[in-house]
Parts: C-alpha cells; structure tokens; sequence
C-alpha cells in the first residue's frame, strides 16, 4: 500500500489563522456583520475587542478576504510600529511602493500621492495588537481619515485588541479618535454547543482521512470544559490528543521508506518545524492504516495535562464548575452526581500566553521602581530638614 504523506491532505485545528478554518459562530458572525457595515459604508472607526485567543486575528484575514475583491486591503499584523515613520513604511511597504532613504515628511507624500493616483478605490486598513500601538500613531491614523474621494472617506480602518485597549482609548488625549469610533464589538468563548459543531466541522473541512476520527461526547464536553470555549486552546488541544491517540499506532516498518529515511535523518534535528513535519505524517499514516479512530474523555484528559504541563488530575464534579461558563450547559445533559477527571480547572489562570509575562514583569518593574525612588526621594528630603536644623541650632 503506498503512503501519502500530510501536505497532499488539508490539516483540521490549524494553529495559524486561515480564513478556510473561520467558524461562523454567533458572536463572531455580529462582529463581522458589524465591522463589514461600517468599512463598507464608511462610517467611522470600527474596534475588535476580545481577550487573547477568540479569534481577531482570524476575523481580520476573513475580512480582508472580503473587501480585497473590488479595494485595497492591507492588514497590519504586528507590534513594532514605535512612530509615525515606522507606519508610513509599512503601508507603503504593504502597497509595494519604493521609500528607499525617504524621510518621514515624504513618506507621507509619496502615499498621499499613491492616493491620488487611485482616487476610485477604497483604501481598507486592518490593525491587529493595537493595544501597543503608540499615541502618535493614533494621531497620525486620525489625520489620514481627514482623506477624501468627495463624498466619503478614502481611508476605512479597524483596529483590533484586547480589553486593556479600550481601557486605554478612555484616557483624554483620545478624545479626538474616541469621536471617531462608531461600532465596538466583542469576542466570546464558544459555547458548549458551539465547540461541539465546531469540533465536527473541523474534521469535515479536512475531508478524507480525518472523518475516521470521532470525538465521544464525555470527550467533546471535556474539550470545552478544559479551554472555556477559547478557540485557540481548541485547537491546541484537538490537534494534540489526535496525535498522542496515533503516535504508537503505526509500526516502522509500515512507513513510507522515504519518509522513514527522512525521520531517521532528522533525528537529532531539534528544529521544531522538523518535528512537525515527523509527527504530521504519522499522524497522516496512521490514519490511512485504521478504518475508525475513536477518542474518549480519559484521552482529552490526559493529553490537556501533558500541553499544560499539568503536576496532577483531580476529579472535579461538573455541578461545582461555576467559574466556566458552560457550566449549565454540560451539568443539564448529565446526571446530577455524574463526574469525571479532568485537569485541575483552576490551572487555566497560571497559563500564560508567550510575551505577557515579560510585559507585565516591564509594568510592575515600573511601578516598583517608581516607589522605591519615591521612598528614596522622602529619605533624602528628611535628611536634609535634619541636616538645616542642626545647621541652625549651630
């Protein structure tokens, strides 16, 4: 039987965001309708908002996707716009326009010059982590919405952050660009019902080998018990139990001699897109062997405890698991003194996503530092006081 090997099949619980994989749930498809309205319209500002993992990063491609048919669409995808000048080089970077050795002032011209030159096009700007943005870029955005075609704006934008971006457009020196946010829309968790659809949907998309594969339904509840409904910890997890389920399931000598070679010579390779393609095509294999692969709860379990990096399991009772809010939800399918073992849910707070930690290590050092200089600021003027009134008993 001759193998083939993963790039020849479509991959469910994708860990990038690829708008192929956009699950239309509830909440997502408001904000979507929400944010399409006002860009098309050209209302005014439109803000995603969500905490990390619901998917606006996703949101934003699926809209890009949809505007660049007939406008420009540029999305901005990372956090290293410091000024003004670094966000006139990335747009004109995006638009494919020569700034070599341009200073900022004609920056600015030459993009107010690719404006003109395509005055009946709309100019759609995404921008994703806007939470680190600086406030002269704001300033700068604002200034460029002042664009016009003679009816509406040239320039349509949305930003996309968390919870502590909004938080920070309260603060006054935004007032200006406060007036020109029309629509706020917020992310959500799936709820239990929606991981359900969603986890089948997933392995529909993917087509083929992957509909061997079926999720119990203890299984599936457990998936969103353990993520909350985050998407991004969905297919953290899906994605590592099918592996772990099959990893043992295909002996050495039913691999594709190629690929087999392959893995023998990168063995040693610690390279992690190395591992990857190794595990993927095991995975593929496998899955070509078996005619069902059916995972239960115990596996979902198990494989969140091993991804977490858990210590220990404890059986929690789903009547007690107040905190998710797919609590009702699961405890009405079952009965009322039904349990099962699952990671210790109180664990989900002490994740942390890559990045954060330094963050808020860099504001409580701040904070810390701005107190002790504080403290160390009273201490010099005391000594002083007791220096000046020595001085004057003298």
């Amino acid at each position: 039987m001759e193998m083939k090997t993963f790039e020849e099949f479509q991959q469910p619980f994708l860990a990038i965001p690829e708008p192929c994989a956009y699950f239309p749930a509830e909440i997502s498809e408001e904000v979507r309708e929400t944010v399409f309205r006002c860009l098309n319209r050209g209302e005014g500002i439109s803000l995603i908002l969500g905490e990390t993992g619901l998917g606006k990063t996703l949101l934003l491609r699926v809209l890009a996707e949809q505007f660049q048919i007939n406008d420009t669409v540029l999305i901005i995808s990372h956090s290293r716009i410091k000024n003004e000048k670094s966000l006139l080089q990335q747009i004109l970077f995006g638009l494919n326009q020569n700034f070599a050795g341009c200073e900022e002032n004609e920056l600015r011209l030459l993009f107010l010059d690719y404006l003109r030159r395509t005055v009946h096009e709309r100019f759609i700007l995404l921008i994703d982590e806007s939470q680190y943005l600086p406030f002269s870029v704001f300033e700068e955005i604002r200034s460029l919405l002042d664009l016009s075609n003679g009816e509406t704006s040239k320039i349509r934008v949305a930003f996309a952050g968390n919870l502590k971006f909004e938080e920070r457009l309260a603060h006054p020196r935004f007032a200006a660009l406060q007036q020109r946010i029309v629509s706020r829309s917020y992310l959500e968790p799936f709820t239990r019902k929606e991981t359900v659809d969603y986890i089948e949907t997933e392995l529909q998309r993917a087509g083929d080998l992957f509909e061997k594969v079926h999720f119990s339904a203890e299984a599936k509840n457990s998936i969103h018990q353990v993520t909350g409904g985050v998407p991004r910890l969905i297919n953290q997890l899906c994605d590592h139990v099918i592996y772990c389920s099959l990893k043992q399931m295909v002996p050495e000598n039913l691999l594709n001699p190629n690929e087999l070679e392959l893995e023998l010579s990168l063995k040693n390779n610690t390279e992690s897109c190395c591992c990857s393609f190794i595990q993927k095509n095991r995975v593929v294999q496998a899955l070509q062997l078996l005619d069902t692969v059916f995972i239960d709860q115990s596996e979902i379990s198990n494989a969140w405890r091993t991804l977490q990096q858990l210590p220990q399991e404890s059986s929690i009772s789903l009547t007690n698991c107040s905190k998710m809010d797919c609590s009702s939800e699961i405890s009405s399918s079952l009965t009322k003194d039904e349990t099962f073992s699952v990671p210790n849910l109180t664990a989900l707070d002490s994740v942390i996503e890559f990045g954060s930690l330094d963050l808020e290590e860099d504001e409580n050092n701040i904070e810390l530092h701005s107190e002790e200089n504080y403290s160390r600021q009273e201490s010099d003027l005391d000594a002083l006081k007791s220096e000046s009134e020595q001085s004057d008993s003298d």
